[in-house]
């Protein structure tokens, strides 16, 4: 096979000479970056966004795709199912990180980690009032596949009640139950804690807008704009 890979691959470099036995490799580092080779040349690509920067018609001779990526958002799936394209994800890869990131969220903002970094740099000693805990609270886990799943184990051991909302309803571990998406303003009430692991679709574009806010409790709702204020001052 004519394999393209790219940057995007971490430790590309270290496995191309193994690859190189079976296949035909080009590395380029940079996806925004012109190709290093005739686009129809190519017929298996391990990328990330690199259809974002160059039109995925181009690639005639294209029957591989390996993401370095879970989500599919940055690839032309329409164009790729009717071309009869393989295309594969990093499903699971980033499962335990992305579940202690989330974790590690929620615990700043209940223990006002800010605050005290804040006081921190003053060098001044001062309480706050206003700790949470999170034993006890009910959290809701939109999105119950593998990074779901790795959230729900990890908030379950906080003595945390773990909901679920997902298209597919099949019992798992870690999750007292799980409901179907047409039930989550329904759930969404008796939530502390939200937190989405979906995959970013056309179904999934939007989900939570204005009516899913008034559906949660005002401590959570207040919770998830304090996060999405953090987030944005950090980008």
């Amino acid at each position: 096979m004519n394999l393209l890979i790219t940057g995007a691959w971490q430790n590309a470099k270290e496995y191309i000479p193994m690859l190189g036995k079976e296949h035909d490799v080009v590395f380029m580092q940079q996806e925004k970056d012109e190709l290093p080779c005739d686009v129809a040349w190519v017929e298996g690509v391990i990328c990330n966004g690199l259809f974002l920067t160059h039109r995925i018609e181009q690639f005639v001779n294209l029957k591989y795709i390996q993401l370095t990526s879970a989500g599919f958002d940055r690839v032309p799936m329409d164009y790729v199912q009717e071309k009869g394209i393989h295309i594969f994800n990093a499903r699971g890869v980033y499962s335990v990180p992305m579940a202690e990131f989330a974790l590690s969220g929620v615990l700043s903002l209940y223990k006002q980690q800010r605050f005290f970094f804040e006081k921190q740099k003053e060098s001044v000693w001062e309480k706050h009032r206003g700790l949470l805990e999170l034993s006890g609270k009910t959290v809701l886990i939109v999105g119950c596949g593998s990074v779901g799943q790795a959230c729900a184990k990890r908030f379950a051991s906080f003595n945390t009640t773990v909901y679920g909302a997902d298209v597919v309803t099949d019992e798992k571990k870690y999750f007292e139950k799980i409901v179907p998406m047409s039930d989550l303003y329904d759930v969404l009430g008796e939530a502390d804690v939200v937190v989405l692991t979906l995959p970013l679709t056309k179904e999934t574009m939007h989900l939570f807008y204005s009516k899913a806010f008034d559906a949660m409790k005002l401590a959570a709702f207040w919770l998830t704009l304090h996060a999405a204020a953090l987030w944005t001052r950090r980008r």
